[in-house]
Order: structure tokens, then sequence, then C-alpha cells
């Protein structure tokens, strides 16, 4: 009877930490750069460097950097809904991720970002 219960104890531990261990994996957030950048593909040259440099920055995780990169695009204006989309998009994945010391900051420009598109 003892080794019924030891035995379901530890069938139990087992299946509640591959539960764990597939929640962690599936809640971690990325941020697509190749859906940030193809709808830049035909933009003017300025305006695809930056958000090139903001998909590089994004890949080296400094996302206050890319974030940055991406208001320089906003603040250029005049783009059309599926390039706004894309920087959203973007902004909202980056919000998810993990900012560590620059989280202040990089919320801050996104905000700045999210109300120059709106506009």
């Amino acid at each position: 009877m003892k080794k019924k219960v030891l035995i379901a104890l530890v069938a139990l531990a087992v299946i509640a930490g591959i539960g764990f261990v597939a929640f962690k994996i599936m809640s971690q957030r990325s941020v697509s750069t190749s859906l940030l950048t193809a709808p830049f593909a035909s933009a003017p040259a300025e305006v695809k460097a930056q958000v090139d440099q903001a998909a590089e920055a994004v890949k080296g995780k400094d996302y206050l950097a890319s974030v940055k990169a991406l208001k320089v695009v906003a603040d250029k204006g005049g783009l059309p809904q599926e390039q706004k989309d894309a920087i959203y998009r973007a902004c909202n994945d980056i919000s998810g991720m993990k900012l560590g010391t620059n989280a202040d900051a990089v919320t801050e420009v996104i905000l700045e970002i999210q109300t120059k598109l709106a506009e």
C-alpha cells in the first residue's frame, strides 16, 4: 500500500514538473522581427534603416534601443496602416518581455510611439 502511494506521489510530481516546464516555454513571448520588417521592405532607405536597426536591437535584447529606433520612424509620420500595425505589434510584444532596469524608459517610449501613431 505504501509503495503504491509513493509511486502515485512521484508520478504526480513528475507530471507537475512537466506541466510547469511546458507552461514556462509556452508563456515566453518573443518579438517577430520578420513581421516588423516585412511591411517596410519598399519604404524609403532612411525609414527602412531605422526599422532594420530596431530589429537588430530586438535580436540583441536591447529593447530600449529598439523602441527608440521605432519612435524615429513613428515621428516621421505618413505611415500606411500596415506599417503602423507592424510597429504596434512590435511594441506590444516588447512590452511583454522582461525589460529589466530599462522597463520604465521602454514603456515611456512605447507610449510616445502609440500616441504618435494614433494622430
